[in-house]
This record gives structure tokens, C-alpha cells and sequence, in this order.
């Protein structure tokens, strides 16, 4: 496949600035695989106006995720429609340590590098969130195998249970009695 990729700001109508990756060029397909056409991708911090959006999206995806306390999400979108989102959790108030979870990319839009743009996202948001609140940005998440090099690639450690917050290892004890081989990756500043 081959693309260049030109990167600009739009001001979107709620006068929120949207990161717009513009692919041109020629793309090659593979008969193989058939990927739905990408002119432009917007990645925005949801609203509360997103938020049947984005359920509607994950569940067309078959994922389970929920709102669990301090959130925002990230979405990816194509033609005003949404591609791929990712959440980020507070889950208790004044959380030290956020959880990323949810990272969904629609199957059609999957190898294009837009996970790790969604992950980038959600850490610059929390850099500036914590920055308001002079606090060290720090997020979790938890990741079969097969994903380790996805967040590596995005600077996070595996690090072991007892490095992250109380309320993130009671999650991680009860996600890993069905994912054995579940791992916990941490990113910081």
C-alpha cells in the first residue's frame, strides 16, 4: 500500500480543534483484503453529544465497554462517522492512575496506525488534564500478548500488580481470573 500522509487542523463545529490525518496518493489493495476508502480522519475528545454515538459504535463492534466515573473518550472519524474510539477512565475521583480501555478500530480501517494515534491522543489529553491539576499523567491498561508491541510502540512498560493503584489491581485480579495471560502496561511522565 502506498500512502503519504499530510497532518492538519480543522476547527470542527463545536469549535473543537480535530487532529486530521489527510492520506493521498496511490493505495495498492491486496485482493485479499478489502479496506474501506480513508480521505480523511478526524481524532476529537468526545462530548456528551458523542455519547449514543459511541455506544452505538461499540456495540455494531461487539465490544463491552462502559462509562465507569472521570472519563473522556477519543474517536476516529471518517466522513462524520465513527471508525474507532478509545476510553480513558478516572474511575475514582482524583485518580492518580487512568485506565485505557475500550481501544476499538473498525476491522475496515484496522493496519492504518490509528490505534496508536487514539492511544496518543488520550495520553495528551491526560498530560493536559493533569497539568491543570499539577499532578504526574499516568495510564494503565490491560493487554493480551498478541497487543504488547501496540503499546509499546506507544511507550508503555509492562510492569507488574503491585505497581498500580488499588482500585486498578482489584480490576486487573477480576479481569485475569478469565484472560490468564492478561498483562499491565503503564505510561508516564
Amino acid at each position: 500500500m502506498k500512502l503519504s500522509n499530510k497532518i492538519g487542523f480543522v476547527a470542527t463545529a463545536k469549535n473543537q480543534i480535530a487532529l486530521v490525518l489527510k492520506s493521498v496518493g496511490n493505495v495498492e489493495m491486496s485482493p485479499s483484503k478489502s479496506f474501506a476508502p480513508v480521505n480523511d480522519i478526524s481524532f476529537i475528545i468526545a462530548d456528551k453529544a458523542h455519547k449514543k454515538a459511541i455506544k452505538q459504535f461499540y456495540k455494531q463492534q461487539h465490544y463491552s465497554a462502559s462509562f465507569m466515573g472521570d472519563d473522556f473518550c477519543v474517536l476516529a472519524l471518517s466522513q462524520e462517522k465513527v471508525i474507532a474510539a478509545a476510553l480513558c477512565s478516572g474511575i475514582i475521583v482524583n485518580a492518580n492512575q487512568y485506565f485505557l480501555h475500550g481501544v476499538v478500530v473498525d476491522r475496515h480501517y484496522q493496519h492504518r496506525g490509528i490505534a496508536s494515534k487514539l492511544i496518543n491522543q488520550c495520553w495528551q489529553h491526560l498530560i493536559n488534564l493533569t497539568q491543570r491539576k499539577q499532578a504526574n499523567a499516568s495510564l494503565v491498561c490491560f493487554a493480551e500478548s498478541d497487543l504488547l508491541p501496540l503499546y509499546q510502540a506507544n511507550d508503555f512498560k509492562v510492569v507488574c500488580v503491585d505497581s498500580i493503584d488499588n482500585h486498578l489491581k482489584s480490576r486487573y485480579l477480576a479481569y485475569n481470573k478469565k484472560h490468564k495471560q492478561l498483562k499491565i502496561l503503564h505510561r508516564c511522565n
